[in-house]
């Protein structure tokens, strides 16, 4: 339900990758489920491990999930 309160727009998302990018940290859109793309990028050395509020990532591979 608590989802349901939040709208998030595009302009919206287009800043805060805006935001992120500024700050120097690299923005990676996933083309499916993000729990996959991080799972990958952390199976590849690319990433320390998966954040996520589920386990999604495990079924993915993550070596590591926070």
């Amino acid at each position: 339900m608590a989802q349901r309160t939040v709208s998030v727009t595009k302009e919206m998302s287009a800043d805060a990758k805006k935001l992120i990018e500024l700050m120097g940290i690299p923005c990676i859109e996933a083309p499916g489920e993000a729990e996959a793309q991080c799972s990958l990028l952390a199976k590849s050395g690319k990433a320390y491990g998966t954040m996520t509020e589920d386990m999604d990532a495990l079924t993915f591979g993550t070596p590591f999930l926070v």
